[in-house]
């Protein structure tokens, strides 16, 4: 199963592979996830969660947000 309920994970415990893809803002921010999931997707899966980036609000999620804005907005001038 694939989905973007990154809170899934919190409220059910995984009775199949889940790949949980971060999608906050639509169908254009899974994009650069496909990858990982097709990698995922390609090999069998433990009957887990597997988040493919970090949970929504944490450290770790608010610098990858700000990598993803700096790719659109291009380099500083």
């Amino acid at each position: 199963m694939v989905t973007t309920d990154m809170r899934m994970e919190f409220q059910t415990p995984a009775r199949l592979p889940v790949i949980v893809v971060p999608a906050d803002s639509g169908l254009k921010r899974i994009a650069p996830y496909l990858d990982r999931v097709v990698e995922l997707l390609s090999a069998p899966l433990d009957i887990a969660y597997h988040a493919i980036a970090p949970h929504v609000g944490t450290p770790e999620w608010k610098r990858m947000q700000a990598r993803l804005r700096r790719k659109r907005t291009g380099p500083s001038r």
